[in-house]
């Protein structure tokens, strides 16, 4: 009975993490689309610097691979950016890590693209858009929940 109910979950999880790929698939090509443009699923507005954190000499730590030694890299600014943007009245904010870069450095103003059904799903225009590799990562997970769940309910229904 325990494998049956770890499968159902994982099979629940499995379709949750595939609808959640194939949101950011949508999302990362309507912003593709768009190409920097107003678009009918793509708005856009006038993004301003709110706040500023900034600290000198970082080291940062990881790993090339998995299993790999970990590896550290020293980084003599980083600056966290908290931008403001507002649509049909409400604030909305995005936050940016630039690495080589001081508070003065970090443009005051900017671009924020948004979807219009949903203003928080947005990027900057100075930023990356990682929609599609989001995509990938969940379309892994869910393959991967969707096989151990069909995998429990085999176990179970063999004995």
């Amino acid at each position: 009975m325990d494998k049956l109910v770890l499968g159902v979950i994982c099979l629940i999880l499995g379709a949750a993490c595939f609808l959640l790929a194939v949101l950011f698939f949508l999302v990362g090509r309507a912003f593709s689309a768009a190409d920097e443009k107003e678009t009918r699923w793509v708005g856009c507005a006038p993004a301003h610097l709110k706040d500023t954190k900034h600290k000198k000499n970082v080291t940062l730590y990881g790993r090339d691979h998995v299993g790999g030694p970990v590896k550290s890299m020293f980084i003599k600014n980083v600056t966290k950016g908290t931008y403001l943007y507002s649509v049909n009245g409400r604030n909305y904010l995005r936050r940016v890590t630039k690495y080589l870069t001081t508070p003065r450095q970090m443009p005051y103003l900017t671009t924020a693209y948004y979807i219009k059904k949903s203003p928080r799903i947005s990027y900057l225009k100075d930023d990356w858009q990682l929609y599609d590799i989001y995509a990938i990562m969940s379309l892994f997970f869910s393959v991967m929940l969707i096989f151990m769940g069909v995998e429990g309910v085999r176990l179970w229904s063999l004995g």
